[in-house]
């Protein structure tokens, strides 16, 4: 976590594809499961995007101004996404019924968005 502070996160973010990757290769020896040639196709695309995005990708970051944090938050974009994610948020937790009489799935529901 702490390397987001060095390095621009579209550059790191696509390397933890290789989770994919190591537990595709280890599978076989861990869990004794089977490799088939849809999880190497699989584990393929995700080793092909999880190296050539930070290849090409933005290798600089550029500093962050409270002004231009200000300008992004309240820009246009960033405002539709937010009212998008409460939307969904409110669907979901009115949308889904609970699970039993002792349970509510409205819980989880909420803990998602936290």
């Amino acid at each position: 976590v702490s390397a987001y502070a060095f390095a621009p996160q579209s550059l790191l973010a696509p390397l933890d594809g290789f989770d994919v990757i190591w537990n595709i290769l280890l599978a076989p020896y861990t869990l004794g499961e089977s490799i088939t040639s849809a999880k190497v196709m699989g584990t393929g695309l995700v080793f092909a995007g999880a190296v050539s995005a930070p290849m090409f990708g933005p290798h600089h970051k550029p500093p962050e101004t409270m002004y231009s944090l200000r300008h992004k938050f309240l820009s246009k974009n960033f405002l539709g996404w937010a009212l998008v994610c409460i939307a969904l948020a409110i669907f979901a937790y009115l949308a889904l019924p609970p699970k039993n009489s002792h349970s509510s799935a409205r819980a989880p529901a909420m803990r998602g968005l936290i």
